[in-house]
C-alpha cells in the first residue's frame, strides 16, 4: 500500500517519512510551490508532487489529491493520506472533503467539529473543567480596563492562534504589566474573540502526545521540555521522553470527551508542587514528533496502520531519551550568551556532544534530507 504524506516542508514530516520507509511502506510526499522542500531529498520517498495549497485553493487541492489517489490505487488497497499541516487537516476533516475522498483513500483523522473544539482554547478549557481536568486560573477580560488590576505575570493566548496565521513561537506571550497585556489584547483579538489570559505557572512544561481512535488512546509518548526558544515561551529546542503516568488520566478524559481520532499533543504545565494543569491541545502532528522516532515508538506506523485498517504495533517509547534541534537550540544558546547568561547558554553543549542525546533531524543514513534541512534553516525557511 501507499502512504501520502502532505506538507513535507515541515520537519516533523521527515520523521514520519523515515519511519514509514523503515516499515517498508511506499511513501509519496506532497508539497506546494515550485521548489521542492528539503524532505523531498529523503531516501524514504518513492515520489514527490507539487499540489495546490490547501489553504489558498482547497478545491484544487482536493481535486489533485483525488487524481493522485486514483493513480496509486492498486491490488494492495487504497492509499492512506497522512496530513501534516493544520490547514490541510482542517480541509480534509470537512464533510464535503470526506465525501469526495470516500472510496479513493483512507485516513485516520477527526471530524471538523471535533477539531474546532480542540483548537478553541476557551471552549476547550471550559470542557476540561467540566470533566475534572485542572486548568490554570483564568481571568475574564472584556475590555482594556479589566487588565489594570490583575495578578501579573500572566500568559496571553489567542483563541485561534493557527487560524490567525501566527507561527508557533507567537501563539502565546508572557505579559508582566497592564501595558503589555493591552498590547496582547490588541494583537490577539481575532474574529471578535478576545484572547485568553491565564495565571503563569512556574513549573515544567509537559507534552502528552497520543494516537487515538474514536476516543481511545492507542499509543502515546510523553515529553518534558528542557529548553525552548524564544526563552520566554516558544517551541521546544530540547526535550526528553518521560513516563508521564501522572498525566495519563487527564489525557484519557480529554480524548474520550472529544471522541478524538488521529494524532494530538496535549500540553500541560506543572506548578512548583508538581501539580499539572492543561494549557491546550494541538490536534495534529506536533513539533517534537521526531522524538517518537529516536525513542523507538511505533506511533508513526500505528497511525498509518489504523488508517489502513491494519493491526497497530503499539510499541511504547523508551524513556529518558533526549532530543534536540541543533539549529534552533544554537540560536537559543546564542541569545542567552548575548544577555550574559553564559552557564545557561553552555548547558546545551553537553547535549550536543552526548552520545545519549539525539539531533531530531540529522541522520547519517539520510544525508540528502539532513543537509537539506540545515541549509533550509540557515536560509530562514524553518518548517
Amino acid at each position: 500500500m501507499t502512504a501520502f504524506v502532505t506538507d513535507i516542508k515541515y520537519r516533523m514530516a521527515l520523521s514520519l517519512i523515515r519511519d514509514l520507509n523503515d516499515n517498508k511502506i511506499k511513501t509519496v510526499g506532497l508539497y506546494t510551490g515550485s521548489i521542492p522542500p528539503f524532505a523531498s531529498r529523503s531516501k524514504g520517498l518513492s515520489a514527490c508532487y507539487s499540489v495546490p495549497d490547501s489553504r489558498e485553493d482547497p478545491a484544487g487541492f482536493i481535486k489533485r489529491l483525488i487524481e493522485l489517489c486514483r493513480e496509486y490505487c492498486n491490488d494492495a488497497g487504497l492509499p492512506v493520506v497522512l496530513p501534516v499541516a493544520s490547514s490541510t487537516l482542517s480541509i480534509l476533516s470537512k464533510d464535503d472533503s470526506q465525501a469526495a475522498l470516500k472510496g479513493v483513500c483512507r485516513m485516520c483523522i477527526s471530524n471538523e467539529s471535533c477539531l474546532e473544539l480542540a483548537n478553541d482554547k476557551a471552549r476547550l478549557a471550559e470542557m476540561a473543567r467540566k470533566i475534572g481536568v485542572p486548568t490554570p486560573e483564568e481571568y475574564r477580560v472584556t475590555c482594556k480596563e479589566d487588565l489594570e488590576n490583575l495578578d501579573y505575570p500572566l500568559i496571553a493566548k489567542p483563541v485561534f492562534g493557527e487560524k490567525q496565521g501566527l507561527p508557533a513561537e507567537k501563539r502565546y506571550r508572557l505579559v508582566s504589566s497592564p501595558k503589555q497585556a493591552i498590547k496582547a489584547l490588541e494583537d490577539y483579538t481575532f474574529e471578535n474573540r478576545l484572547p485568553v489570559f491565564q495565571k503563569w505557572l512556574a513549573g515544567s512544561g509537559w507534552g502528552y502526545s497520543v494516537l487515538a481512535e474514536n476516543g481511545e488512546i492507542i499509543n502515546s509518548i510523553c515529553h518534558r521540555r528542557i529548553r525552548e526558544y524564544p526563552v520566554s515561551g516558544g517551541p521546544s529546542t530540547c526535550c526528553v521522553s518521560e513516563d508521564g503516568a501522572f498525566l495519563l488520566p487527564h489525557a484519557r478524559k480529554l480524548i474520550k470527551a472529544l471522541n478524538f481520532t488521529g494524532l494530538a499533543m496535549i500540553e500541560f504545565k506543572t506548578d512548583l508542587e508538581g501539580n499539572p494543569y492543561l494549557l491546550e491541545i494541538n490536534p495534529r502532528i506536533w513539533g517534537t514528533f521526531p522524538l517518537t522516532r529516536v525513542a523507538k515508538s511505533s506511533i508513526a506506523y500505528d497511525w498509518y496502520a489504523l488508517a489502513a485498517e491494519l493491526e497497530p504495533k503499539r510499541i511504547s517509547p523508551k524513556t529518558g531519551v533526549r532530543m534536540y534541534y541543533l539549529p534552533s537550540d544554537a540560536r537559543r544558546s546564542l541569545s542567552r550568551m548575548k544577555k550574559g547568561a553564559v552557564i545557561s547558554a553552555a548547558s546545551a553543549i553537553k547535549d550536543w556532544l552526548s552520545p545519549f542525546s539525539h539531533e531530531g533531524i540529522f541522520e547519517l543514513s539520510d544525508l540528502g534530507a539532513s543537509w537539506g534541512y540545515l541549509t533550509s534553516y540557515m536560509k530562514g525557511r524553518r518548517g
